[in-house]
């Protein structure tokens, strides 16, 4: 039986345990044990705003939605989740996430999803910072009315292996957070 491919567009999200790799170097029972706590926690959330797991690579969890606000509504809720978490653990048990989420055309085959939907996304990942939530223009436009989420554009950025700069847009936690930076600070 040949296993076809086909095209559909999707909210991607990666989200990468940012101390995962210190913890690892230090103990690598421990960076496991860690690692599947900080699985819970996002699995948990993911669940709750309709998310599919495609696969975890690494640190890096990588989900698909239907909708970009369900995937910036999972965002901010894995950040609240796991800021409650930190401050109820000491120092050496902190899970802290980047996120980086956009909404493009994918391809999807044996239950996998490729493109260059895709690779936008794992582009801007990196680009958040910890504790943090950056999107493409795609999904800034999906959002941009939604009076609850509090977002700002951080200008256009050159990715790898992306032709053209995107536009990339930082999504904060709450307008408290938000009100707390300026555009120059960004």
């Amino acid at each position: 039986m040949v296993e076809s491919t086909k095209k559909k567009l999707a909210a991607i999200m990666f989200s990468k345990f940012v101390e995962f790799e210190k913890y690892l170097a230090e103990d690598e029972s421990f960076a496991v044990k860690i690692l599947s706590d900080h699985d819970k926690y996002l699995d948990e959330q993911i669940n709750l705003y309709s998310g599919r797991v495609i696969k975890h690579i690494d640190e890096t969890v990588f989900v698909e939605f239907v909708s970009s606000t369900d995937a910036v509504n999972c965002a901010l809720a894995i950040h609240n989740s796991l800021l409650k978490h930190n401050s109820q653990n000491s120092e050496s048990y902190q899970i802290n996430v980047q996120i980086g989420i956009h909404m493009g055309e994918v391809h999807e085959k044996d239950r996998d999803l490729f493109g260059d939907g895709v690779n936008l996304a794992s582009r801007i990942q990196p680009l958040a910072k910890k504790s943090g939530t950056v999107s493409s223009q795609a999904v800034y436009n999906a959002i941009r009315s939604d009076k609850n989420i509090f977002v700002r554009d951080m200008g256009r950025v050159s990715l790898k292996n992306i032709k053209e700069p995107e536009r990339v847009f930082k999504i904060y936690l709450d307008k408290i957070e938000y009100k707390k930076e300026t555009d120059n600070q960004l």
